[in-house]
């Protein structure tokens, strides 16, 4: 900031040397461009800003009066000057979060513009309330056009080479570059020599356009800089056309000046927005590049099958696929790019429904299972969703998910569910499967047959909570609890209610089922109804323990007495 202080100040201090000696204006003040860069690079805080503008005000000031201008003067118009960068530094950081000038998009420029002329206007009106106390006999209207002009001009060129951004990539060399500059140069030193009054001022304009087609803003920004040195103090000393021209006595004298600033300000409005639109385009075409080889190094290398389909004759075609694609489909590339969408795949009665909507326009996507056509036992996951904008050709993008291992695990899985199902509900004992918690899970058939309780009275609850509960729960907690209790059943045997009341005697044997890592993850209940052959057992018993007079004796195959009743 010390710097930009300074050169403030050295710049000031020469504008206001080489001012013209019948006016009481500068030609050209470089020193705005300056202290509107010094205010807009602060931090946006009250404190720094207010004294940021005090010293601006008194570099300035002093600036004029070691010029050699009055000490009224240079007062007045360094309060000018300051309240000119105020105005210049407000419109350039109002509304933008605290974000630094950038000359980067069109808007950009607009704001620099605005705030080149709104600072410009702030400064003119102060200059003429200063010249209007301090001097007698003023000629206001040459003041104000040599004022505004010349601090507009000072902004326009000085503040682009702060705010462009460096090391821009350009289309042009840097041989191209020493051409054009020789060439800037010296078309301007030409047209701006002495004794010249030809009105070809329009070349350094061609010259300046080819800098901002070529190369980046801040480029032109010191192009443009150069040209303005050249262009001032050659009309200072009465040099070039426009000298020329108060010579002829077309424009009047102490009009070049202003012609001058407005040269430049010209060659401003023309080559920095173009320049500025010519490097925005660059970093799009830049932006675009990378991503479009982003888009191909994730379509290519991507473990998903990707496909670019696009509209044909006849329906969706492949317009390119990746490797994983051709090896999903079993293809070459060439024999892909072409090939119909659903020659290759199908298998499911809404995809064709589907491929006419997409063709349509009715449905943007669609997603589901179908065969691969070429391999008979393939199957994949397909996904198509468009891609293009509204209103262009359609370009539908296919994802493909070989899934075939998973579908047939899957088949595999569901004839191992039928199978377990007829299992469980062909055999002629209860079966319950529980969870860890033990709430009942699964019941077999039998289990209606023999309790009268429905898998809608029995799936969810707990099995303790039942009529016929096989085991309690500190039983359920112990069959998970215990390590290396799957294959050794516990059995017990206990009293039963069925739906209807009755009693019933079933022995069951309770396991576990551990998961893959070892974990219990199901407890199996099985119980076979013993009531019959509980009942038999103890008619038998009574029979033989009976005090009858008839004497029951039993005898094995060899003839040997197992067993007598006590009649024998």
């Amino acid at each position: 900031m010390l710097a930009l202080l300074t050169a403030t100040y050295v710049t000031a201090f020469c504008s206001v040397r080489w001012s013209p000696s019948d006016g009481p204006v500068a030609a050209w003040w470089p020193a705005a461009g300056l202290a509107v860069v010094a205010l807009s690079l602060a931090p946006r805080d009250w404190r720094a800003w207010t004294g940021l503008v005090v010293a601006i005000a008194i570099v300035t000031g002093i600036a004029n009066w070691t010029g050699g201008r009055s000490g009224e003067l240079s007062v007045g118009f360094g309060i000018s000057n300051a309240v000119e960068a105020l105005v210049a530094a407000y419109i350039l950081r109002r509304g933008r979060h605290g974000r630094l000038p950038r000359m980067e998009t069109f808007e950009d420029f607009i704001r620099l513009l605005g705030a080149a002329l709104l600072g410009a206007a702030a400064v003119t009106a102060g200059a003429l309330i200063t010249l209007s106390v301090t001097m007698d006999g003023i000629e206001f209207g040459a003041a104000a056009r040599a004022v505004f002009t010349a601090h507009a001009a000072g902004t326009l060129i000085i503040a682009p080479i702060a705010f462009a951004r460096r090391n821009v990539k350009t289309s042009g060399s840097s041989e191209e570059l020493a051409i054009q500059v020789v060439a800037l140069v010296g078309a301007t030193l030409l047209i701006f020599r002495p004794d010249q009054a030809l009105p070809v001022t329009f070349v350094p304009f061609v010259l300046l356009v080819w800098a901002a087609l070529r190369y980046d803003v801040l480029t032109v920004a010191l192009e443009l800089f150069v040209v303005s040195l050249i262009v001032t103090v050659a009309t200072g000393e009465g040099s070039g056309p426009f000298a020329a021209a108060v010579e002829r006595g077309t424009i009047a004298p102490d009009t070049s000046s202003s012609l001058s600033q407005l040269f430049l300000v010209s060659a401003a409005l023309l080559s920095l927005p173009l320049a500025m639109t010519v490097q925005q385009r660059g970093f799009l075409l830049r932006r675009i590049t990378d991503d479009e080889q982003l888009f191909r190094r994730s379509f290519t290398e991507s473990l998903l099958g990707q496909l670019m389909l696009q509209r044909g004759e006849h329906g969706l075609v492949v317009a390119d696929a990746n490797d994983a694609a051709t090896t999903i489909l079993g293809q070459q590339h060439h024999h892909l790019v072409g090939s119909r969408i659903d020659a290759l795949v199908g298998g499911s009665p809404t995809f064709r429904t589907a491929l006419d909507g997409l063709i349509t326009g009715r449905v943007d996507g669609w997603r589901g299972q179908v065969g691969v056509l070429t391999r008979g036992d393939a199957r994949v996951q397909l996904a198509v969703s468009r891609v293009s904008s509204p209103g262009a050709a359609p370009i539908f993008a296919a994802q493909l998910l070989d899934i075939s291992a998973e579908h047939d695990a899957q088949g595999r899985v569901e004839i191992a569910q039928k199978l377990t199902s007829a299992t469980l509900d062909t055999t002629a004992c209860i079966i319950l499967v529980t969870d860890r918690d033990g709430r009942i899970v699964r019941a077999n058939a039998a289990t209606t047959e023999i309790t009268g309780y429905t898998d809608r009275d029995l799936v969810g609850r707990l099995v303790w909570d039942t009529t016929f509960a096989p085991t309690t729960s500190a039983d359920i907690d112990a069959l998970f609890v215990w390590p290396n209790r799957s294959g050794r059943p516990v059995v017990r045997e206990r009293d039963a209610t069925t739906r209807s009341g009755e009693r019933r005697r079933i022995v069951w044997s309770n396991n576990i089922v551990r998961d893959e890592h070892g974990f219990p993850a199901y407890a199996v209940l099985t119980g076979i109804d013993v009531t019959t052959e509980r009942a038999a057992a103890g008619l038998v018993t009574h029979l033989m323990q009976a005090a009858i007079s008839t004497a029951l004796v039993g005898i094995d195959a060899r003839g040997r007495i197992t067993v007598f009743n006590s009649g024998a």
